[in-house]
């Protein structure tokens, strides 16, 4: 296992979703973006 306790890996997956952990990439535009993004349902009022 890559993690010393579950109290590791806790910090570890807090520190990705607080975004301190980052891969290298450029940005999506928005076209590439929503080619990535599951269909969102028709909002009808």
């Amino acid at each position: 296992m890559p993690f010393c306790s579950p109290r590791c890996r806790q910090i570890d997956t807090a520190r990705w979703l607080g975004e301190q952990y980052t891969i290298p990439g450029r940005p999506l535009d928005d076209e590439e973006l929503a080619e990535h993004l599951p269909p969102q349902p028709d909002e009808e009022e």
